[in-house]
């Protein structure tokens, strides 16, 4: 129970830098207030706001309103048991936090797919959350040898690896 509070905690964590990073500063114009004056115009003003809005990408999976995120379970096979757990704990997480409100505001979707505990078919899946679904992150997945074979695609597009159970 400790292990999950403070998973879910991390989490929380991760979410929350990325609602932050975008957020607007209110302390921006104080670093140059000795430097401006009162006659600029509105256009220059308009300018930086718009470089403002471009230097912040929120990311691969992440909206205005929903963060989506992809997870690779053995729901068949020889560890089926295990994964259809996983499966349980992750769609309770999502929803408590979507019940409080998500996270900054946006809801969490998560897209779960069998991966019958096969690095080649969690590399599938890892190219599939990532073309088909467009995740901020990949959540939860059960060991290491398909997890290590994710990681690249991972890498590559830009989407984390988040809360791998190591077998």
């Amino acid at each position: 129970m400790r292990k999950n509070a403070l998973k879910l905690l991390a989490l929380l964590a991760v979410f929350s830098f990325i609602a932050v990073g975008c957020g607007d500063d209110d302390d921006s114009s104080s670093s140059s207030s000795s430097e401006s004056s009162s006659s600029e115009s509105s256009s220059s003003e308009e300018a930086a706001a718009e470089e403002t809005a471009e230097e912040c990408e929120i990311g691969p999976g992440v909206s205005d309103t929903e963060i989506k995120l992809g997870s690779s379970q053995p729901l068949t096979g020889n560890l089926a048991a295990l994964g259809v757990q996983a499966e349980f704990a992750l769609n309770a997480t999502v929803n408590r936090i979507n019940d409080g409100g998500g996270i900054a505001g946006r809801t969490i979707s998560l897209t779960v797919q069998d991966d019958e505990f096969n690095p080649e078919k969690t590399v599938t899946n890892a190219q599939y959350f990532i073309d088909q679904v467009g995740v901020f992150g990949v959540w939860g997945s059960i060991g290491s040898a398909p997890t290590v074979a994710a990681i690249p695609l991972h890498d590559e597009a830009g989407i984390m690896t988040l809360f791998t159970c190591v077998l």
